[in-house]
Order: structure tokens, then sequence, then C-alpha cells
């Protein structure tokens, strides 16, 4: 007499969603469960960037010629119009290899924001986390992927994509440190979530970062699955 029973799943099923209260643009699915958010879209402007340095071929050298700054974010300008020859570029800028570039070059990284969450009753998630980028795009790329705890903890870090190899076993890129993330009640809200931030660039080694091109050419569609660590994506 007076048993009550909860039915609790034990794994955890991960929702996103655009505000950090997860009852926010409920979508429902096919299969019964919920996926939240989403990122709109906007029509912000950035200039071109690149990292690292890239070989790519020349048509004056008549071979390869090697491009940009190590380990680093630069940017350039080309001397000859509509050119695309890495031998017309004749000096570089450097916009900084330190995790704050993405939020103080804002005229050249955007910052898309989504919160991570545990649907009702899921169990809790405490690890690491990982990312796997899918990109549909004339030249518009991941740069990087900051992970922020909301809660009681404030762990952060920024996962970088751009130049980086993503793990084998997973083909996610993956945190460093341990989240922690705890089912919503039935007003959407939890205790312990993720903030996400994806930052945008425009890869200016794209061939259609060019004068004759408009800015139209460049759009496209980026894709990004946020997961545990140890799932396969």
């Amino acid at each position: 007499t007076g048993l009550s029973v909860t039915a609790q799943a034990n794994t955890q099923y991960f929702v996103i969603s655009n505000a950090e209260k997860f009852t926010t643009n409920t979508i429902s699915l096919t299969d019964g469960y919920t996926k939240v958010g989403g990122i709109s879209s906007d029509n912000n402007t950035i200039y071109p960037a690149a990292y690292g340095k890239v070989t790519k071929h020349s048509d004056k050298t008549s071979g390869d010629v090697t491009v940009g700054m190590e380990n680093t974010w630069w940017t350039t300008n080309v001397d000859i119009h509509n050119s695309i020859d890495p031998s017309d570029i004749s000096k570089y800028t450097e916009l900084g290899s330190e995790d704050t570039v993405y939020d103080t070059k804002t005229n050249y990284f955007k910052g898309y924001i989504f919160y991570v969450g545990l649907d009702k009753k899921s169990d809790e998630f405490n690890g690491k986390l990982q990312v796997k980028v899918d990109s549909a795009t004339n030249a518009a790329k991941v740069a990087a992927v900051k992970f922020e705890q909301k809660g009681t903890a404030t762990t952060s870090e920024v996962v970088q994509v751009e130049g980086k190899t993503a793990d084998v076993g997973t083909n996610g890129y993956q945190t460093s440190s341990t989240y922690k993330l705890t089912s919503m009640n039935d007003s959407g809200d939890a205790t312990e979530y993720v903030k996400v931030t994806v930052y945008v660039f425009i890869d200016g080694n794209s061939d259609y970062i060019r004068d004759i091109y408009e800015a139209e050419r460049l759009t496209g569609t980026i894709g990004v699955t946020v997961a545990s660590a140890t799932e396969t994506l």
C-alpha cells in the first residue's frame, strides 16, 4: 500500500534549446521524443580569415606555395584584382591564437549560441562532450566551439575545429573537461546544463573569396551535433 513508482530512463536523452529554459520551441517528433530549439539565421557581415599555414598551387611559379601563419588566425589581401594566386599575397595580419580571439574579433567570427540539457527523467550525465560539424557551404566554416558549464560549476573551454583533427574513434572534436547535465523539470528548468557557442567564419582560402563573386554565392548550411564523448557520431 502507498507504493509510488516513477519511471526513469537509464540513459541520457540530450535536448537543445535556443534559450536557457528547455520548453521553448518544442517540436514533437514521430517517435515520441522531443527536439527543442535551433538557431535562427541573421545577416551579419564578417571579413574572411584563415588559420595556420596552407599549401596552395601557384600558376605564376608553376608549383606549390605555402601561405599563412603557423598556429594562429590571420587575414590578408591580394595586390591584384580578382586574384586567387597565393604568390600575389604580400603581407599577413595576425588576428590571434588565444581562445578570446573569437569574442574579441567579432568582425571575423560570428558566434551562434544554444543550450544543451537533458529530457525529463533522463539519468544524470557527467562526462566529456564532443561536437561534430557537417558543412555544405561555399566558404562558411566552423572555427571553434565553446562549452560553458551552467549551474554549480564554472567550467569553460574552447574546442578548436579549424586546423585540427577530429577524434579517430568518434569523428568528433572532444572536450578535455567534464560537464554535468541534469534533467529538466516540468517547467523546463534544469539545475545543470551547458551553453554552447559555435563560432563561424568565412574561409579566406576559398576560391569563392574573389572580387567577381557576389556575397550570395557564399550561402549554405552548417550542421552541428553535440553528444557524449563516448558516442560514435
